[in-house]
């Protein structure tokens, strides 16, 4: 690897926010094709599907038992449980099901294209929005694949986690000296654990993405190369992971308080804060697969690792990348290299 290739390990995590935010102001027009394509309608629909999932659900729910007059309307909520035979709660069920399956697909789009147009743009390589699509069309079966083998996963490790709560729960049933001396320490720290592995796995899927997009694995291989690059590089994955998540939770619950219950707000005043968080919850989604991908590139430099995306070569997209990226910072219509140690 020559020099400028070296030093892109040594940037940290504002150094990589940093050219997040250049990246997209520097192609603004592109990176603006595919927010209003793909991004936007995602996070109005995901935004939408809240709405309209609070209104299903409330109309199919039954009451348990009577309230007494004065009784706090939020207060309430308590009492109602879902009437699962009603005609109501499985059209609830089946909006929620279309949803997923939508919100799945535009969020598989947006990432092939995000990640496309920024390996395009720090391999100085031309890049439009049709080829950003296009991209799409060559590997959403890896990308589909990650998805699913992702999914798997999940559903492995709280299986598992839950016969391992089960399991102890019943050893500490057998012993009543054992209970008091470990107690709720030892609950405490199985949840943890548990957390941690969410928190681990989550890290992992998000990266896999991106190396389904640019490498020629997916599924279980696109994991597998995902915690092989997060290696020396875990808290900053880590301090990526919860910022974004963390920022997105707090969106949807100001959303969900000041314009799905409108606490405290007028009509024109709901709407204004559901405008404001649409807005927040597409610049964060749009910055979050640029980082990501940034990222991805960083770790490959830590492991000193060249770049191969084979999958968009000149046969497929006109797209042929086997230089390794550079970091640049803007002066005026140039790039220069970036340093950040």
């Amino acid at each position: 690897m020559d020099a400028r290739q070296e030093e892109m390990k040594f940037l940290g995590l504002f150094g990589i926010y940093r050219e997040g935010c250049k990246t997209i102001l520097w192609r603004r027009k592109i990176f603006a094709h595919i927010t209003i394509a793909l991004i936007l309608p995602m996070c109005f629909f995901f935004l939408a599907q809240i709405v309209a999932s609070e209104i299903l659900y409330e109309n199919s729910t039954i009451r348990k038992g009577k309230i007494m007059d004065g009784t706090n309307p939020a207060e309430s909520l308590k009492y109602r449980l879902p009437n699962l035979s009603s005609s109501e709660f499985k059209i609830y069920l089946l909006f929620k099901a279309l949803s997923i399956i939508y919100l799945l697909i535009v969020s598989l789009l947006s990432t092939s294209a995000s990640v496309y147009t920024v390996a395009g743009i720090y391999t100085n390589r031309k890049v439009t929005f049709k080829n950003s699509m296009n991209a799409f069309t060559k590997v959403w079966k890896k990308l589909l694949v990650t998805f699913y083998c992702t999914c798997v996963a999940y559903v492995a490790y709280n299986v598992v986690s839950l016969i391992g709560f089960i399991g102890w729960g019943m050893f500490m049933n057998t012993s009543i000296k054992l209970r008091q001396a470990i107690g709720v320490a030892g609950m405490g720290a199985f949840m943890v654990m548990y957390l941690v592995g969410l928190v681990y796995m989550g890290i992992v899927w998000q990266l896999a993405d991106v190396v389904a997009v640019l490498e020629d694995v997916g599924g279980f291989q696109a994991m597998k190369k995902s915690r092989e690059l997060i290696k020396g590089k875990m808290l900053m994955a880590i301090l990526i992971f919860f910022n974004f998540n963390i920022m997105v939770l707090i969106v949807e619950f100001v959303f969900r308080r000041m314009f799905v219950h409108g606490m405290y707000t007028g009509k024109m005043e709901r709407i204004g804060y559901g405008i404001i968080c649409l807005m927040l919850l597409t610049m964060l989604s749009l910055f979050g697969r640029v980082v990501e991908t940034i990222f991805y590139f960083v770790c490959k430099s830590c492991h000193h690792e060249s770049i191969d995306m084979s999958t968009l070569s000149d046969d497929h997209l006109e797209f042929h990348l086997l230089a390794f990226l550079e970091y640049r910072k803007f002066t005026g219509d140039q790039y220069v290299p970036l340093k950040d140690k």
